[in-house]
């Protein structure tokens, strides 16, 4: 009994707990179907990985499961969303659910990882709308079993004439198993006043990260970590990966996958 009572708490008290962030290189496939099956398959092979690494959570990029030059129009973005439950259930091994999210489900739960992932959420639109559905950017969070724990819409939109800007925004967190309360915010969200700082007003600091961006991301990134107290894990779409705390840098490993391109950030990050 002693010895399960530990393994159940070991990893609340630990002082740090390790995080896996993936620099990822979207498919550029012939359709839709070829790009999220070549999209899926590394992210399968980021959560392996961070796995074999002792990871506890892994954080993917934005826009990750998508075909190279599909983000130019609203109808090219549409065939990569998907109709996203509320948090609370378990997809994986239910195929009432669609393939990227229960995918995603399943990578959480096969690896006992905690997974967070950028995908696109198509809702119904009971008022006026062009194409009678809403497409929001969304990040989600699956715990160790597959559920989804959490579900959060991008407050501040970049692709405005793609993605739809929730009506009314919400600050979102989820609380691990490893004893971590983490915010949730996703790329152009860290240069508003909200969910980022709001977020800290109310004790929480850590925040996987979703990112599509260029190389002054990691400074304005690490600014921002200093400015707030904080610690982000920014996963992004290409290179410039990393984890910032307090306005540094945290020294990890970097592990390249298979394909050449898509790697592996391996961090342990003090709570």
């Amino acid at each position: 009994m002693l010895c399960w009572f530990l393994l159940l708490v070991v990893p609340c008290l630990s002082a740090t707990y390790k995080a896996a962030i993936a620099s990822h290189q979207i498919a550029d496939a012939p359709n839709v179907q070829d790009a999220i099956v070549q999209n899926l398959a590394l992210y399968k092979e980021h959560a392996s990985l961070a796995k074999a690494n002792g990871a506890q959570i892994v954080v993917y990029p934005e826009f990750g499961i998508d075909n190279s030059g599909t983000l130019n129009n609203r109808q090219n973005a549409l065939q990569f969303g998907e109709t996203i439950p509320s948090a609370g259930v378990i997809l994986c091994g239910n195929n009432s659910f669609p393939l990227i999210i229960q995918t995603l489900s399943c990578l959480a739960k096969q690896n006992s990882i905690v997974v967070v992932a950028n995908v696109y959420d198509k809702q119904p639109c009971n008022q006026s709308c062009a194409d009678n559905q809403y497409l929001y950017n969304t990040e989600v969070a699956f715990d160790e079993q597959g559920r989804l724990i959490s579900k959060y819409y991008k407050t501040h939109v970049w692709y405005t004439s793609i993605f739809d800007t929730p009506k009314n925004p919400t600050l979102t967190n989820f609380t691990t198993s490893f004893g971590v309360n983490f915010g949730m915010m996703v790329c152009f969200d860290i240069a508003f006043g909200s969910p980022g700082p709001k977020l800290v007003e109310r004790g929480i600091t850590h925040f996987p990260y979703s990112v599509a961006q260029g190389i002054v991301g990691p400074l304005v990134v690490k600014a921002w970590t200093l400015l707030h107290s904080a610690t982000v894990l920014s996963g992004n779409l290409g290179s410039h990966i990393g984890a910032y705390r307090h306005g540094k840098t945290l020294d990890g490993k970097n592990i390249p996958l298979s394909n050449g391109r898509d790697s592996l950030f391996i961090v342990d990050v003090p709570k």
